[in-house]
This record gives structure tokens, C-alpha cells and sequence, in this order.
């Protein structure tokens, strides 16, 4: 309380975890909705790669050195029945996504020690971490996640979203209800390897945020968790 007195705009890194449609989106628009002022000077919203350009756009070069135009990319509309249950990349494929955006989150850190001095929430729906559990990279060593973690910035708070998944499945089946159950079960094995030194401060940061939110809304009559 002392320190919100003489220093009222706090500082917080929030990332969002869970396997596509646990509703990471909607919980981060609501955050971002609900703080946008106070307690916080300000508001980062950011995507995983911390405006870092996606490996394509050198794919396209490529092909244009030597006279050619890269075939358009084929996506199924979200929310399209198991789109997301495509193959895993090979390993090498999967180490080198990895290699290039680990790498590309030393922009992530510049850009945070520019911005987070201000006092503000930063707040990210996807972060390196889904490297560990998505189908796309399982078979991408965990060793080589971790080693290029140490590149990534590290969240004051990791908050995983839990849902049946059936529930999941039902509203945004990508992926089969299997699959989001491995999900799962990889996010809760990675974080209770992750219980920090500062845990305590996080979580005390956290029941702050519901306070005031509670505040902000006193006719609320169940507590926003």
C-alpha cells in the first residue's frame, strides 16, 4: 500500500496461456478494457513476436532473387473444424521457427526496457512459452525451447486458462478434444516447473487488479477471476 502511495502507477508483464479457443482473446480484450487507466500509466498489448517480421516475408525474398513468386499461403478460416490438427513440422523445420523468434525476442526486451520505466501493463494472449505444447512444434527438442527461452523476457505472471475441453471443442473445434487435453497437460507440466522467486508479489498483484476492478464495477456481483 505504501509503495502505490508514493508510486501509483504500477508495473506488471502478464502473459495469457491455453490452447486455441480456452478464450485467451476475449480475457485479453476484457483486461485491456477494464485497465486502461489506472492503476496503470499505460497499455502493451503484443502477439508473441514484438513486431519482429514473420519468417514468410524472407521466404518471398527468396523466391524473388531468383525470379519467382512464392505460392499464397492457404489457411482455413478460424474456427474450421481440426484446421489446426495438421502435422507437426520435422525438427529441423521446428528449430529453426524456434531459432529465428527466440532470437527475435531480444527486440522484445529493447522494447520493454524503452517502455516498462513508463509504468504501464504489458500484456501478451500468446508468448514464446506455447512453443513447449503446440502441435506445430512437437517435435522440436524441449531442451532447444528452453535453451532459446533464455532470450525471451521473462512475464511477472503466467496465467493459464483452464476449460474442459470438451467446452472447447464445442465453441472453436481447430483442434480435436485429444489434442486439447494434451495441451493442457503440457502448459500445467511446464508451469509447475516455472514458481519464481517473486511469485508472491505476482499473485498479490493480481488480487490488486481484482480489487479494483470490483471497484471500478461495485454492482458486479460475482468477483472477476
Amino acid at each position: 500500500f505504501i509503495g502505490r502511495l508514493f508510486n501509483p502507477f504500477m508495473r506488471c508483464f502478464i502473459v495469457l496461456s491455453g490452447p486455441d479457443g480456452c478464450g485467451k482473446t476475449t480475457v485479453a480484450d476484457a483486461i485491456c478494457d477494464r485497465f486502461k487507466g489506472r492503476p496503470f500509466q499505460g497499455l502493451l498489448r503484443i502477439h508473441m513476436l514484438f513486431g519482429v517480421p514473420r519468417m514468410r516475408m524472407f521466404k518471398e525474398l527468396l523466391w524473388r532473387m531468383v525470379g519467382k513468386r512464392l505460392p499464397p499461403q492457404v489457411e482455413a478460416a478460424p474456427g474450421t473444424k481440426h484446421c489446426g490438427m495438421q502435422p507437426p513440422h520435422s525438427m529441423f523445420k521446428s528449430m529453426m521457427y524456434v531459432t529465428y523468434y527466440g532470437l527475435g525476442m531480444i527486440c522484445g526486451r529493447l522494447k520493454l526496457l524503452l517502455w516498462r520505466p513508463q509504468g504501464g501493463l504489458v500484456l501478451a494472449d500468446r508468448f514464446f512459452q506455447d512453443y513447449y505444447y503446440m502441435r506445430g512444434y512437437m517435435k522440436c527438442p524441449k531442451w532447444y525451447v528452453r535453451m532459446m527461452e533464455f532470450f525471451a523476457p521473462t512475464p511477472d505472471l503466467i496465467i493459464s486458462l483452464e476449460r474442459p475441453a470438451s467446452d472447447i471443442y464445442s465453441q472453436k473445434p481447430e483442434l480435436d478434444i485429444e489434442e486439447i487435453e494434451r495441451e493442457q497437460a503440457m502448459i500445467r507440466k511446464y508451469l509447475g516447473k516455472k514458481v519464481s522467486k517473486s511469485q508472491k508479489n505476482c499473485l498479490l498483484t493480481l488480487k490488486f487488479l481484482i480489487q479494483y476492478a470490483e471497484q471500478l464495477n461495485p454492482d458486479r456481483k460475482k468477483p472477476l477471476s
